[in-house]
């Protein structure tokens, strides 16, 4: 794990996906999992906030649970870990959480800024702007549509 992004082991694959998405935490990326993502953004967020368990975090997970029926102990659980408390009922997933949470702090982790995605008026902008975009892709082909992308806004999203 030490010589983590240099040298990397497929059976680590996962565990290095988790470590990158515990350095990115923060309660703006919970707030976002939590509210626009479905229940899948909402399982995900549980799932970091168990590995990195802060106080914060704690309002969304609560106010999204209802929505995630099916994963309701997966939500209990982060709750649980953020309050710092045991839970018989998810015990056995409270001791792997707290194992695999323990190997993290080796794992040489460096915060992640992510970009935030545009809303309102930029959001309504970069649709028309891949309507455009679709539009030359159909008549041009591909390698125009690539060069209409890079002197578009979509430019600083997809990195291009």
């Amino acid at each position: 794990m030490s010589q983590f992004p240099d040298v990397l082991y497929e059976p680590l694959e996962m565990h290095y996906a988790v470590s990158k998405g515990i350095a990115a935490l923060n309660e703006k990326l919970i707030s976002d999992l939590t509210s626009n993502f479905g229940w899948g953004g909402v399982v995900y967020a549980a799932f970091l906030a168990a590995f990195r368990p802060m106080t914060p975090f704690a309002d969304y997970l609560r106010i999204a649970r209802n929505r995630v029926p099916q994963n309701q102990w997966l939500v209990d659980l982060a709750l649980r870990e953020i309050e710092g408390c045991a839970d018989p009922e998810v015990d056995g997933h409270q001791s792997l959480i707290r194992a695999i949470r323990a190997t993290l702090p080796t794992y040489p982790g460096e915060h992640i800024h992510l970009r935030e995605w545009p809303i309102g008026e930029e959001l309504a902008q970069l649709n028309l702007e891949k309507d455009a975009i679709a539009a030359v892709y159909r008549k041009n082909g591909a390698s125009e549509a690539i060069s209409e992308i890079k002197s578009s806004p979509w430019s600083k999203l997809l990195m291009i």
